[in-house]
Order: structure tokens, then C-alpha cells, then sequence
């Protein structure tokens, strides 16, 4: 159940830097930093511990407080 629990932390966490640290895109919209992605992809191949603590710091530095799990 934990390793299901992680993975939705983790969808949540890439969702939530997506939306609001997202650089603007020429279109619009946004789109994430390389840290970001390289978060939301370690949390899409299972590696949700790294992704979560990518996405937690990445968060953090911006000034926003992480989601709750």
C-alpha cells in the first residue's frame, strides 16, 4: 500500500510543480523545468523516492510548501 501511497505523492507533487513553477510556454501554458521533469519521469519509471525528494526540494526553493501526502 505504501509503494501506491508514494506513487500518487508523487503524481500530486509533479501536478503541483507543473502548475505553479511551470515556465511560461510560448503558447500560454507552461511548462516545467528540467528538475521537474526529472522528477516526474523517476516517479513515472517507480522510483517514486527520488522523484518525491526532487519534486519536495525543487518546490521548497521556490518558497512554496509541498502538498500534503
Amino acid at each position: 500500500m505504501a509503494q501506491s501511497d508514494d506513487a500518487a505523492y508523487c503524481k500530486k507533487l509533479g501536478e503541483y510543480a507543473t502548475r505553479y513553477l511551470g515556465d511560461g510556454g510560448g503558447n500560454g501554458g507552461t511548462r516545467p523545468d528540467f528538475d521537474i521533469v526529472e522528477g516526474i519521469d523517476k516517479c513515472n519509471k517507480g522510483n517514486t523516492a527520488a522523484g518525491i525528494a526532487i519534486l519536495e526540494k525543487k518546490i521548497r526553493s521556490k518558497g512554496f510548501t509541498p502538498p500534503a501526502r
